[in-house]
């Protein structure tokens, strides 16, 4: 009898709400409620009903989070409304006297700076955030929390330090500065800070001598949102997207819920008060059932010459796993859900012999696609689980996804994956189309069938790349990768690149290279794929995908290993006719084997290409050990985490960005050479 009143009043809530709710049979356990049409919140009463019903369905299904004693302290959203954001020690106003709407910025050009792009970009059009950026002559460096303005001249070998200032509050505040883009002359510099729980977007201008203007910066509550392998911040046609998620399980299901606010601190008049960032009518009801959900908050910020910060924000609940993408025209965002939130999941049994993979259902997930310009949010329901934002590409009519989807309800034995493979450990992959009508308020499921069979690769991390008509996916496949993108003396092996033709995915197929695959570019038309052949030696191989994509040339760097894993540390020029010049950073394995040496500033090394993809090494610019200027002293961010060198190629000149120095290199009978370089932590021309 307990039971069967437990069961009524489940239902009875779940009517209520209008949502979707199940009971496994033979218990009375709830399943976290899920709504079938993609629509915001009626009320505040209607969302914090929907967290107390998750967190008893949680509760009663054994999940450790829902019987914690929470705080309040530590999550941000309620912590924040009683400790207010330290003063900047060094600023004598530190007062909440304006609105949030009533800065003035002088001096904004509302023109893009794409043509000044530096950064090895997915998209074009989409600027991401980096560690240097370019304005006009200058470069603008991002590291130890600051940006530093070098002058490149207006001829070679003619590299001068002229600005620097700090991006962050306080050196009391613990800060992690992250990324600076650019538009006109307006950086804007994001990061995280733990002390006060907030995303932190500081404007600062640069005038044409490279000089910096501090203008206004901004605080957005939320949870952290790094990633490794990905970007939390871009710029589209005039407008910043930045990613900025809250946990939903860190708060007493008895507990409101504020939502996210903003807030702005200027030296002339100290803090705003904390305003909304948007309201419950901009928060969606979630269309997947999970057990553990998160808000994730996309929000597009107009960069107005005004310099008014106005952000048009969405909160999407849904599970935590993400991944975004941005293209010209959307912002997508994936959400996976994980194995507590499938009740079918069951990787303990062994599924049936010769079973296609695609009739067997896999890890549900869902996608959401923000019309930047308009605001609608529109979504998908499919399965898989994409690897980072390089799984995606929108042509415009359809978006290509590619997930890994590994069967849920069983495990496959590798014999029915594929049997070419040198590989004991492989994992299915999948090739969505979705085709841009099918995204609705009233989100469709994709079916298994509706998936494209695609070549299995090695479980890892999984590089992938829109070449042209190609998509190109692989895996390091025995290699161990670590963290800064190195790696120790594991066993390497051949690779297996797979190799999709597009529109037509089902005939992709495997082409073993004689290295691993740890990185895949764009170079041109055609592509580049890096890996290890042994433990030794770092090598490239160049892929034309002229017709039907074949191995080019390989290139091996002896004794070198790759020292940044992310997209940014590549960089290329490319002729119409198809020959360039790439680079690199790596370390020589000498002097990393032993120590902590993966801090050594990195070479760059260059390769270039001809017309036909034949390799050849370009020599380096090489890195030297950090010799900091003895009034110099680093305060917060102090670790690289975004990396620390890049190549540049910029109006026809060879930079590089390694350690605390820029170098610029100039190429004489086929080798770059070293021809100027300046240190970071020098006094600058313009003073302190």
């Amino acid at each position: 009898m307990k039971t069967r009143t437990r069961l009524s009043g489940v239902l009875l809530v779940a009517l209520c709400l209008g949502v979707t709710a199940s009971v496994s049979a033979g218990d009375a356990k709830p399943t976290p409620p899920v709504w079938k049409t993609l629509r915001p919140f009626k009320s505040q009463a209607e969302f914090d009903a929907y967290r107390r019903q998750v967190r008893e369905a949680a509760k009663r299904n054994g999940l450790w989070w829902a019987s914690m004693k929470l705080s309040h302290r530590g999550h941000p959203l309620l912590a924040q409304a009683e400790v207010p954001v330290p003063c900047d020690p060094t600023q004598e106003n530190c007062v909440a006297s304006e609105e949030l709407d009533e800065v003035s910025v002088t001096g904004v050009r509302a023109s893009s700076n794409a043509s000044n792009s530096i950064t090895n970009n997915q998209e074009a059009g989409v600027d991401e955030g980096d560690i240097v950026k370019a304005f006009d002559r200058f470069f603008v460096v991002l590291q130890h929390g600051r940006l530093f303005s070098v002058d490149t001249g207006s001829g070679a070998g003619q590299l001068r330090l002229v600005d620097r200032i700090n991006a962050y509050q306080s050196s009391k505040v613990d800060s992690w500065i992250d990324e600076v883009l650019i538009f006109g002359d307006i950086l804007l510099v994001t990061g995280y800070s733990y002390d006060v729980d907030a995303s932190i977007v500081s404007m600062i201008r640069i005038d044409h001598e490279g000089g910096f203007h501090f203008l206004a910066r901004y605080f957005i509550e939320s949870n952290d949102y790094f990633s490794f392998e990905n970007y939390a911040s871009r710029i589209v046609d005039g407008k910043l997207v930045i990613y900025t998620p809250v946990d939903l399980t860190y708060v007493r299901a008895d507990q409101e819920l504020p939502l996210p606010r903003i807030r702005r601190w200027t030296a002339e008049s100290g803090y705003s008060e904390w305003r909304p960032l948007f309201g419950i009518s901009d928060v969606y009801r979630p269309i997947q059932s999970t057990f553990s959900p998160a808000m994730h908050v996309l929000s597009v910020c107009p960069i107005a010459a005004s310099g008014a910060f106005k952000c048009a924000s969405r909160g999407i609940v849904g599970p935590w796993d993400h991944e975004m993408y941005v293209a010209p025209n959307h912002a997508y965002l994936w959400l996976t859900a994980n194995e507590d939130d499938v009740p079918y999941f069951d990787d303990r049994r062994k599924c049936e012999r010769g079973v296609d993979p695609r009739n067997l259902r896999g890890i549900p997930s869902a996608a959401f696609r923000l019309d930047i310009a308009r605001g609608s949010l529109t979504a998908v329901r499919t399965e898989g689980k994409p690897s980072n934002q390089f799984a995606f590409d929108d042509r415009g009519s359809h978006l290509w996804a590619l997930v890994k989807r590994p069967p849920a309800e069983c495990s496959m034995d590798n014999d029915d994956i594929a049997i070419d493979s040198e590989s004991n450990d492989l994992v299915p992959m999948a090739l969505a189309r979705i085709p841009a009508s099918a995204f609705s308020t009233s989100p469709p499921t994709f079916q298994p069938g509706d998936l494209y069979n695609v070549p299995a690769v090695a479980d890892g991390w999984l590089q992938s790349q829109y070449a042209g008509n190609f998509l190109l996916y692989g895996t390091p496949q025995g290699a161990s990768t670590a963290y800064y993108g190195g790696r120790w003396g594991d066993i390497y092996h051949a690779g297996q690149l797979a190799v999709v033709p597009l529109p037509m995915p089902e005939s992709g197929r495997l082409m073993k290279l004689g290295h691993s695959i740890d990185r895949i570019e764009r170079f041109g038309k055609h592509a580049l794929v890096f890996g290890y052949p042994d433990v030794d030696d770092f090598a490239v191989s160049s892929i034309s995908l002229r017709q039907n994509a074949r191995l080019a040339d390989t290139e091996i760097m002896p004794g070198a290993a790759e020292s940044e894993g992310r997209s940014h540390a590549f960089n290329s020029v490319v002729t119409e006719d198809g020959a360039g010049l790439f680079g690199i950073p790596t370390v020589k394995l000498a002097s990393v084997r032993g120590d902590d040496g993966w801090q050594t500033p990195s070479d760059i090394n260059f390769v270039s290409a001809d017309a036909q993809l034949n390799l050849t090494s370009a020599d380096a610019l090489t890195g030297r050990a950090d010799r900091a200027d003895s009034d110099y002293q680093c305060e917060v961010s102090c670790y690289d985490w975004y990396g620390n060198a890049r190549p540049i190629f910029y109006r026809d000149r060879i930079f590089a960005l390694t350690g605390q120095e820029v170098v610029e290199g100039a190429l004489v009978s086929g080798r770059v050479t070293e021809i100027a370089r300046v240190n970071l932590t020098d006094t600058p021309v313009l003073g302190l």
